[in-house]
């Protein structure tokens, strides 16, 4: 009679560190791009098809946003101060460029909670689930950079040369937002009242970010919203690059930058060590 193989299963520090697991992150994913790209596909044509607006679904906040922004400006409800360029087109490039970087928080948390079901089946890194929502994400806002670019002709605004550096700020926005994402997403799994809260979070951000007015010089408010803040150099410089001609916070752009890319890659590692943990717990 043959002897029973008997497999006994050990918890194994790693011993490559974070490297090793970028290192693993990245080649999982280069194989598993084909899935991040159906996913996407699905979500899309899942956004499109059922909805009467179309196109018009991402853009509605952000133009809702800046109408009242609009309206407040002309009642002398908010002081705005001086901007070298038109008040609503400098309120719609703010509030597209919001919209991204919420679009890109919201990529994780919602993509993971989606697709729980699949995640805890199929063999495949939870990081194709918020790349395929970050697809959607770029996808969605190329429609809103048709808008401003139609918004820049009818407002006459002069663009540089620098806008071609523009989605270099784009794209640090869009990393910031990922990063916070990464990090909720697998806390809310285990505690859902996270996500109800980020509206409060995101909702104070946004009045100390310069969307729909410009950064102080002074005060306290200068400190919270210049010094505090990473979205406002990443912002006001995008918007600067592409329309603005010019750097007014240059040193807190690269400081901003820096901190993203950093915080991008703990949560990164934070988000594949504890999702498979989580996961777990969850379907227990």
């Amino acid at each position: 009679m043959t002897e029973l193989i008997i497999t006994v299963h050990s918890a194994e520090k790693n011993p490559k560190g974070s490297r090793g697991i970028l290192r693993t992150l990245a080649s999982e994913i280069i194989h598993s791009r084909h899935i991040a790209w159906e996913i996407m596909k699905r979500d899309l044509k899942s956004q499109y098809r059922t909805s009467m607006l179309g196109v018009l679904i991402p853009l509605l906040p952000a133009l809702t946003t800046a109408a009242w922004a609009i309206l407040f400006r002309d009642a002398h409800l908010i002081n705005v101060g001086t901007i070298n360029m038109p008040y609503p087109f400098y309120v719609l490039c703010g509030m597209m460029l919001w919209a991204a970087f919420l679009e890109s928080m919201d990529a994780p948390i919602s993509g993971v909670q989606a697709e729980k079901g699949l995640l805890s089946k199929a063999s495949m890194p939870p990081e194709v689930v918020t790349i395929a929502r970050l697809g959607q994400v770029m996808v969605n806002f190329i429609v809103k950079a048709i808008l401003i670019g139609v918004a820049a002709a009818a407002y006459r605004v002069h663009v540089p040369w620098t806008i071609l550096v523009a989605p270099l700020g784009f794209l640090m926005i869009v990393a910031l937002g990922t990063a916070v994402g990464l990090i909720v997403a697998p806390i809310n799994l285990l505690y859902t009242d996270i996500a109800k809260a980020l509206p409060i979070i995101t909702t104070f951000w946004f009045f100390t970010t310069p969307i729909i007015f410009t950064s102080p010089t002074t005060g306290w408010a200068s400190i919270l919203i210049r010094r505090i803040n990473p979205m406002t150099p990443l912002l006001t410089s995008t918007r600067e690059l592409a329309f603005g001609g010019g750097l007014s916070m240059l040193g807190g752009l690269e400081v901003a930058s820096i901190f993203t890319l950093c915080l991008l890659l703990v949560a990164a590692v934070f988000y594949r060590i504890a999702m498979p943990i989580v996961i777990d717990r969850a379907n227990a």
